[in-house]
């Protein structure tokens, strides 16, 4: 069995510190038993040789039962190590089979994240009216009847056009 150090809840999701990070890389959830978990999702860490810390993301609740990289659950994270290390600044990784290096530096109430991203969603807006995503255009606004393309509200087209310095 796994043993774990220790088990916090945050407001979306769960934080599970096991005892070393081969724990962690070796871990095989149930994923029907995390699917039943009332939040998000659930992060699992350890203490790395190579990295400051290590981590994996499950939310199969969410329909994800395993996320490469995750930037929400790292600003989690990051307070949670900086309190545990004593320090500001991190190198971690997490450890899903595509895995993937994050630094993150604490400054105050923010957690400032860094690494290499991978695209999996590009779109802007048009004027409001129309959303382009991967290269299509899509009416903002409710699906047709019979018209099964994503349609998207004008707000939900904003928010979903604005860039990351935007936000």
């Amino acid at each position: 069995g796994i043993k774990e150090c220790a088990v916090y809840k945050g407001k979306f999701d769960y934080l599970v510190e096991l005892e070393s990070e081969s724990a962690v890389r070796k871990l095989q959830p149930d994923l029907g038993i995390l699917r039943k978990v009332p939040v998000r999702g659930v992060i699992v860490t350890a203490r790395g040789a190579d990295f400051d810390f290590v981590s994996r993301f499950f939310a199969p609740a969410a329909g994800i039962d395993e996320d490469p990289v995750t930037g929400s659950a790292h600003c989690s994270l990051g307070p949670y190590w900086a309190t545990k290390l004593g320090k500001n600044e991190f190198r971690a990784f997490q450890a899903s089979a595509r895995g993937g290096v994050v630094r993150l530096r604490i400054a105050g109430e923010r957690v400032h994240l860094g690494g290499q991203a991978v695209t999996v969603l590009r779109g802007e807006i048009d004027n409001g009216a129309f959303v382009h995503l991967n290269g299509d255009l899509h009416p903002a606004g409710g699906v047709s009847e019979g018209d099964d393309a994503p349609r998207f509200s004008a707000e939900q087209a904003r928010q979903f056009g604005r860039g990351q310095d935007d936000r």
